[in-house]
Parts: structure tokens; C-alpha cells; sequence
């Protein structure tokens, strides 16, 4: 099947986990990519996640919260490197050791998306 949105790639759902994404797919006749950024947008769209969720210059980034790096094991976004981040809208400024990178935003998704912060040094 063709994807509604980008009517470029072709998708079969069954090949999938049980997931948001694959019930996108099965209902609104999306291939996974579509799907993930749609479930995407209608949370940004909704505001959820909000301080959590940064879109800069055209790409999505998700604060897993800061964490001690003395003591943390496992994964950090970007080895838990720290990053300052301003929101356009309030200038508000949210400090993170945890920042994970989500994708370049497609196109055909950016207009529901748009950025809303950027970073600082």
C-alpha cells in the first residue's frame, strides 16, 4: 500500500510490533515514518510533553530529564553531554545533560511543528 501522506513508500503494518504507530498505520493507511511523526505532531499539537519537547531548526529533541553523571548508569542523550536550550516563545531556559535527538523533521510534517526553541552557549 501506498502512504496517504508522502505516497511514496509502501508499508505492510503486520510487519510491526503492536505500537501508536502501527495502529497510525492500520487506520489512516500511513507507512511508519508518516505514522511516527503524525503521533508526534498531534502531541506537540496538544501541548504535551511541553518543556520536555524542543524543535530546532527543524529538528525534534526530547530532555530525558537531567541527570547525576557521577552516579548514572546506562544511556544518556548524547553521552550526557550538557546543553542550554531557550524557548522562543518565553525565553525560558532549560538546562540538560540528557537531550535526545528524535530526526530532521519531514518536511510535509514542519508546518505542525515549528521551532520553538533554540541553543545557547
Amino acid at each position: 500500500m501506498k502512504c496517504k501522506i508522502c505516497n511514496i513508500e509502501e508499508s505492510d503494518p503486520n510487519r510491526f510490533c503492536k505500537s501508536e504507530e502501527r495502529d497510525l498505520m492500520e487506520s489512516d493507511g500511513l507507512c511508519f515514518s508518516c505514522a511516527f511523526w503524525e503521533n508526534h505532531a498531534r502531541d506537540f499539537e496538544e501541548g504535551k510533553d511541553k518543556g520536555k519537547v524542543f524543535i530546532v531548526k527543524g529538528n525534534r529533541y526530547f530532555d530525558g530529564g537531567e541527570v547525576d553523571k557521577r552516579t548514572a548508569r546506562g544511556f544518556l542523550g548524547y553521552g550526557g553531554a550538557d546543553w542550554k536550550i531557550r524557548m522562543l516563545e518565553s525565553g525560558e531556559i532549560t538546562e540538560t545533560n540528557n537531550l535526545w535527538h528524535q530526526g530532521d523533521i519531514p518536511e510535509h510534517f514542519r508546518g505542525r511543528m515549528p521551532d520553538n526553541a533554540e541553543f545557547i552557549h
